[in-house]
């Protein structure tokens, strides 16, 4: 039995964090025992019992100082616990945590397997991040030195190869999983709020409230729509735009049919009663909702932004793809599907065949085999 170590820096609702937990999950108890390793002691997302749990309580602060000062606590705490634990196998998700624990392996002197794994489009992603540019340098020296390196789409692992020094042979890409069985059990909870006993279309978006998610295009393309089609406007997530997208929906006047509903530990059940999802992001690593809306059989629209949509959906077989930054495509599209009740179940039928592919177990056994992997790098 291989002993895995998993690090991420907490599982506060997003993308990357549930995309863990279902590999906790999936993956199977006869071949691994796994310790789960976090910064910070916080669970938006549940995780299996028998995972061994971790806590190092390293807060990251926002200034030079404070920053510099968690990130060299993390280091000699992470190469501590390594040399402790002896892992076989160290699995990390995100850049700064992949680079941390880089060169924490390195400072224990433990010899073990290496993966890490990227879940952001990180040229762009680095470029919106306070101190990106050194973050960006220590991942071109960190990277080369993983056994192996897991993007989560074709547009990461290329990024990764032309900007930040990773080596071809040692990168590959495994999808996102989805937890359809899961997903569909959540999704019949019971919604109280009225908008969705209602038969007025409810598009829906969720996703955390940031630049990337691209919301103000969303906001604009909505008020287009709502003046030709009666509708409502749902967005699941946290986020520090909030305060200037619920000022911008007052603005356009459409704040009286526009809800936002904070995080939600269980989106799904708001998902599968809504008439149509929307992702209206600048960029993505691999957008997993997008699988998840798929699961539920919802006619889906993406802006075809690097790096994911395209490789998800195929325009108009299973989704619909318009451009970046563009409102009044996104307008367009939204409206045609809510008119076009023939399209709207095709989109909806294709979505469900379509997301098989990304089942759990399929890309849990993808993992389970790069873990087995004998292989460790000689760049240490």
């Amino acid at each position: 039995m291989l002993k895995l170590m998993a690090l991420i820096h907490s599982l506060k609702g997003g993308g990357s964090e549930r995309v863990l937990t279902n590999l906790l999950k999936g993956l199977n108890r006869n071949e691994f025992s796994i310790t789960l390793v976090l910064y910070e002691g916080i669970f938006d997302y549940p995780i299996p019992e028998d995972v061994e749990v971790r806590i190092l309580n390293i807060s990251t602060g926002r200034n030079i100082f404070k920053l510099t000062a968690s990130f060299v606590l993390k280091l000699f705490s992470l190469a501590a616990l390594i040399k402790k634990e002896k892992p076989d196998v160290i699995f990390s998700l995100l850049s700064s945590t992949n680079v941390a624990v880089t060169i924490a392996k390195l400072l224990s002197g433990i010899q073990c397997k290496l993966i890490i794994s990227e879940h952001t489009y990180p040229s762009v992603n680095l470029k919106n991040e306070l101190y990106g540019t050194i973050t960006k340098g220590f991942m071109k020296r960190c990277y080369p030195k993983a056994d192996k390196i897991i993007a989560v789409s074709e547009g990461i692992k290329k990024d990764l190869i032309q900007n930040f020094h990773a080596q071809e042979d040692r990168t590959t890409v495994i999808y996102n999983p989805v937890n359809i069985k899961e997903i569909e059990i959540l999704s019949v909870e019971k919604v109280e709020h009225p908008w969705f006993q209602e038969q007025i279309p409810l598009i829906i978006s969720v996703g955390r409230l940031t630049k990337q998610k691209g919301y103000p295009y969303l906001l604009k393309a909505f008020s287009i729509v709502k003046k030709q089609l009666k509708s409502r406007l749902v967005i699941i997530g946290e986020g520090e735009d909030k305060t200037t997208l619920v000022n911008m929906a007052i603005e356009l006047g459409i704040k009286e049919d526009i809800e936002f509903f904070g995080f939600q530990k269980n989106p799904f059940k708001y998902m599968k009663k809504s008439s149509l999802f929307v992702l209206s992001s600048l960029y993505e690593g691999f957008p997993n909702v997008l699988l998840e809306a798929m699961a539920l059989g919802l006619p889906i629209i993406s802006t075809d932004c690097p790096s994911g949509p395209s490789e998800i959906i195929e325009d108009r077989k299973d989704g619909l793809l318009v451009p970046v930054k563009d409102d009044n495509s996104l307008a367009q599209a939204i409206l045609e599907v809510l008119r076009n009740d023939e399209l709207k179940k095709n989109l909806s039928r294709a979505a469900k065949l379509s997301v098989e592919k990304f089942e759990l177990n399929k890309i849990t056994e993808k993992y389970s085999t790069i873990f087995c992997e004998d292989s460790l790098s000689s760049n240490d």
